[in-house]
């Protein structure tokens, strides 16, 4: 196997040998581009995952351009956007999470609803998950219900893609499964969607590049990321207030890294570094007031 130099000195790095890089090509993330796989390999690091069991998924997403722009078909000017892989947790990673707090308590079966036809698929109209937490030695119940209508993932047809067609049920259960563990865990788990919650195709090609002509991407799904004046101000506080960036990333929904935060969470993680920041200044102040003799 011949790899580019870039990725053998990215293996080396990172300690990963051929059979394990071979395994996470054809096995894990197939026809995912190789950067994109040592991106989930640093995610899956940071969080201390096994990347092996898979607890993220590379999905390509369409993402704007702050600031710049592009002209149309009809000749007016838009916001530009392009297609950029993005690391984002499954299921499988929030239940880790919450195993490890030491308090999940258990989860019930999903309930299912009444069985609807939705875009010639046969499928349950909702489904609601309740999932326990221990709270002061009592075993708290979290529910959340997810309707197939607004869960469901379509391709740029307006079809339900491959996922959703085949296990209606099993797609639908894991969304109502993630939005109670968010609801029974908001400090660990926070905002963080899932994978499965997007309205996106996984990465799940033989093609080595995927391209909005060759993957069932929604149309109408962007994100906007992060600007550059927020990338350097985020690097200098974090520097300044001696900030712990992969506990930073956590907080700005397992970004994995600062270039690929959504610009949402960009805004809160500033005004928070700031606040640090200030708070860091004035106990500085105080400490230098009690040195100076009234």
């Amino acid at each position: 196997m011949t790899l580019p130099a870039n990725i053998q000195t990215a293996l080396k790095e990172r300690n990963i040998d051929l059979a394990v890089w071979s395994t996470l090509q054809n096995s894990v993330f197939p026809g995912a581009k190789d950067e994109s796989i040592i991106l989930a390999v640093d995610y899956c690091k940071a969080r201390k995952l096994d990347i092996l069991k898979k607890p993220c998924h590379i999905v390509p997403m369409q993402v704007t351009l702050s600031g710049e722009k592009e002209r149309g078909s009809d000749g007016k000017l838009y916001d530009k956007k392009i297609w950029r892989d993005v690391i984002m947790p499954g299921i499988y990673e929030q239940r880790i999470t919450a195993f490890r707090t030491g308090q999940m308590a258990g989860q019930d079966e999903p309930v299912f609803g009444e069985t609807i036809s939705f875009k010639g698929v046969d499928a349950p109209e909702w489904c609601r998950v309740t999932v326990y937490r221990f709270i002061n030695g009592e075993r708290c119940a979290f529910s959340h219900t997810e309707y197939f209508s607004e869960a469901c993932a379509t391709t740029k047809e307006g079809k339900l893609n491959s996922m959703w067609s085949k296990r209606p049920r099993g797609q639908l259960a894991k969304c109502a499964e993630a939005g109670a563990l968010r609801k029974a865990f908001p400090d660990e788990l926070g905002g963080v969607i899932t994978a499965e919650e997007v309205n996106e195709d996984q990465v799940n090609h033989q093609e080595n590049k995927i391209s909005p002509e060759n993957s069932n991407i929604i149309n109408g799904q962007s994100v906007e990321l992060v600007t550059d004046e927020q990338i350097e101000q985020i690097k200098n506080l974090v520097e300044v207030t001696n900030s712990d960036t992969v506990g930073l990333l956590a907080a700005a929904g397992n970004a994995p890294s600062i270039e690929q935060i959504h610009k949402i969470y960009a805004e809160r993680i500033i005004n928070k570094l700031l606040d640090k920041l200030n708070k860091q200044q004035a106990k500085d102040d105080d400490n230098l007031g009690k040195d100076i003799p009234l």
